[in-house]
């Protein structure tokens, strides 16, 4: 005799679905409260509430659709507290207390999003990695108007966040204790298509900081940095080719920078300065030679701009690419990740170097070691 049709789901599934609808329903009452809340000055303490239903223990449990709607509706929340100047606002007391608070909730949900990079679903994955990237930008112009007024005034790009970022993408930690460490493809796409091939802020700050990850990572990071680096296809050959910025206010034309003559001894005399950000000694290795003839143009020296100088320098963008790859090619140790580097050795690695001499060491290693790859090299 046939099963009786069934008029109704199952009861697993309907419970299911008022699970989510009631979750759902949660996720936008806090949102709108906490919208409220922010513009009439009131409290956020319900910022923690929102947090503990996505970021906290309850929201394992949450599905793939509620999950989305609760890390965008967190990102609209933070969008705002950042807008209102809550993260940048000066003062002692319940102010300075409040601002510590806020930063921790937000560093707890960026964490969080760098950890859904890795996660089992494809969109919970991309939107992670967008939204992270839209608050780069929210954060950056929050803190250059932070300083709007100030002698010092200058466009800023929030390193701390980035940071996060690129570890993010180069670790690749998971919620997941299985993880391989491997950056998903659908993620690598989207960094590479959306951010690194396009923004010049972005590629510049991503090189640079990359390397230092590196130092203390394990081999998938390394094999992680190849992926993004061998696609990159296009690199800037000329000063007017610098004009693509994620953060805008990085566009703005910067100070001229000061002139270090051919006779003039540009190092041991130098003045330290507050901001070592600026400062990275790295970059007077990739500093070409001072001249000899006393005739030629005085010209900048790489260590002496400041990010804001070096971001529209073409030769800065060449030394942060050329640090990129050194620090990269070393741990490249397998047969496999080295015929991947030397495949785009000669298109696009070469060519953009401050100097090609420098890897011919890591080059010569492999034609030592003989076979197929030392052929290749």
């Amino acid at each position: 005799m046939p099963a009786p049709l069934r008029s109704l789901p199952p009861q697993t599934k309907k419970r299911k679905l008022a699970h989510t609808s009631s979750v759902v329903s949660e996720i936008k009452q806090l949102e709108d409260e906490l919208s409220s809340a922010i513009k009439s000055n009131a409290s956020l303490n319900k910022v923690a509430d929102l947090l503990e239903l996505i970021v906290g223990p309850r929201g394992e449990a949450l599905q793939p659709q509620e999950l989305s709607k609760g890390i965008y509706s967190l990102y609209r929340v933070f969008t705002l507290v950042i807008a209102s100047g809550k993260l940048s606002i000066q003062g002692e007391g319940a102010a300075k207390a409040v601002k510590a608070w806020l930063w921790e909730r937000l560093n707890g949900y960026t964490d969080f999003l760098v950890l859904l990079m890795k996660d089992e679903e494809k969109v919970i994955r991309v939107s992670a990695l967008q939204i992270l990237f839209s608050l780069q930008k929210h954060l950056s112009s929050a803190q250059t108007a932070a300083t709007d007024g100030a002698s010092t005034s200058r466009p800023e790009f929030h390193l701390s966040h980035f940071r996060k970022v690129v570890s993010g993408l180069l670790l690749c930690p998971s919620r997941s204790a299985s993880s391989d460490g491997v950056i998903d493809a659908d993620v690598l796409d989207t960094f590479y298509e959306t951010w690194f091939s396009v923004y010049d802020d972005i590629r510049w700050f991503f090189l640079r900081e990359s390397v230092g990850i590196l130092e203390k990572a394990p081999a998938t990071a390394s094999k992680n940095l190849l992926s993004i680096l061998e696609r990159l296809n296009t690199f800037p050959t000329d000063k007017e080719e610098l004009n693509s910025w994620w953060v805008a206010e990085l566009g703005a034309k910067p100070p001229k920078p000061k002139k270090t003559s051919a006779n003039e001894d540009s190092d041991d005399d130098d003045e330290p300065t507050p901001n070592a950000e600026e400062e990275d000694d790295w970059r007077k290795f990739f500093d070409e030679p001072a001249p000899t003839d006393s005739k030629k143009a005085p010209s900048a020296r790489l260590h002496k701009l400041t990010v804001h100088q070096s971001l529209h320098t073409l030769a800065s963008h060449r030394a942060v690419f050329t640090r990129a790859w050194l620090g990269l090619l070393p741990r490249l140790t397998d047969a496999s990740a080295a015929v991947r580097a030397l495949n785009v050795m000669h298109r696009g690695v070469l060519p953009h170097l401050t100097r090609a001499v420098l890897v011919m060491d890591w080059i010569a290693g492999w034609v030592d070691g003989g076979g197929s790859v030392g052929l290749l090299a």
